[in-house]
């Protein structure tokens, strides 16, 4: 496997894309914002499956950046991939838009996928859509959509970025086996509050008052 990074700030790249890289073998992952900076990487990757979402922040190597385009470029020796996208219209059907997703990426010889979702569909429902159709319980891998001011968000494929759909990758092959792992925290600060009134994960009321 031959991995390599590359950033996109202020219309230019860090280094060159590794435009030899591109085979039906390679994935190439975006995350970020400038449509101009996709819009080339689609083009200097006639043959990669592409796959990313915008961002509320992107990183590369330990830093950190805003509105940048994050790109990582990753070619397989063996492993098939496959990517899919997936309509989505509204909030209600963050559930189907999950089971449909992973039921067009299955096959016998799936090993691993990553998903990408629109930022202000309903997450959870997303990942029980996909579970309940992850009979086999497959690695999958992924998250929602970002954005800096939390007004528009879009996922990436080859055709550009999408407003309404949901996309994942999936890697097949008897030699490919894929974890996950993930680390989370929080620092408590100001008053510790109950919770008194809530539907799934939508919270309506706070210590007996509206959440709002």
């Amino acid at each position: 496997m031959k991995v390599q990074t590359v950033n996109y700030a202020d219309g230019r790249w860090s280094h060159a894309l590794p435009k030899d890289m591109d085979s039906a073998q390679t994935m190439v992952l975006l995350f970020g914002n400038p449509a101009e900076a996709v819009k080339e990487v689609i083009k200097n990757f006639p043959q990669s499956q592409i796959i990313g979402c915008s961002t509320a922040g992107e990183i590369h190597d330990a830093n950190q950046f805003l509105n940048t385009l994050s790109v990582t470029v990753c070619r397989l020796e063996r492993t098939r991939m496959k990517v899919v996208r997936i309509p989505y219209k509204d909030y209600d059907q963050s559930f189907n838009c999950g089971e449909q997703l992973y039921r067009a990426l299955d096959a016998k010889d799936l090993r691993g996928a990553l998903v990408f979702g629109n930022g202000f569909m309903n997450g959870d429902q997303f990942s029980r859509g996909i579970n309940k159709a992850n009979l086999n319980k497959i690695v999958i891998a992924g998250g929602l959509a970002g954005d800096p001011k939390i007004k528009d968000t879009w996922v990436i494929d080859r055709d550009g970025i999408h407003r309404d759909a949901v996309v994942g990758l999936a890697f097949y092959g008897e030699g490919l086996e894929m974890m996950v792992s993930s680390h989370a925290g929080v620092t408590p600060i100001g008053v510790e509050r109950t919770v008194t009134k809530a539907v799934r994960n939508t919270l309506y009321e706070v210590d007996g008052k509206p959440a709002f």
